[in-house]
């Protein structure tokens, strides 16, 4: 005698369509999360800045004495700052002349730090408008910069443990 499958078996309509796709797995989701969080910071820590280095004597003096200074962020023995006036220096480029607005230098003494700030007062006392001086510590390695120098050997640990898992179940 053989067996009959039940009646249902029969009543039940056939499955139509594709089966529905796998659930990424969180690991997964959370490493390219990590490896896109980790390239936008890469990129942003070395991103160009608008800032033309100058040189600080006779350029970045020139413009304390004629009161071309708008801003100035010092921290240590460097300099960032915004001009009132756009200046025009031929760059080092066959494309012609560069307009400088915001710049960066480098003092050659603390001296020479106490006698721009004391020129900038004095042109403040003065009647004119006053400068903006803010005043920062050294900037020390930050932690975006730790996070970018461990950034490949963390991916590489990620990937070790991926195969190493895959290896298991295989």
């Amino acid at each position: 005698m053989s067996q009959q499958p039940p009646d249902e078996y029969f009543d039940r309509p056939p499955e139509k369509g594709p089966p529905p796709a796998p659930k990424p797995r969180p690991a997964r989701a959370w490493l390219c999360l990590l490896l896109m969080v980790g390239l936008a910071l890469i990129v942003w820590q070395f991103a160009p800045k608008n800032e033309v280095t100058v040189s600080y004597s006779p350029w970045f003096l020139d413009q304390v004495d004629t009161d071309n200074i708008q801003s100035l962020t010092i921290e240590g023995m460097e300099v960032h700052g915004v001009l009132r006036r756009d200046v025009w220096q031929p760059a080092r480029t066959p494309s012609g002349n560069l307009p400088i607005r915001k710049f960066n230098t480098v003092f050659p003494s603390e001296l020479s730090v106490e006698k721009v700030v004391e020129t900038l007062r004095n042109h403040s006392r003065q009647g004119k408008d006053p400068v903006l001086i803010e005043v920062r510590p050294p900037a020390s390695s930050s932690g975006l910069l730790w996070i970018a120098l461990l950034l490949p050997s963390l991916v590489m640990l990620g990937l070790i443990i991926l195969m190493v898992r895959k290896g298991r179940t295989g």
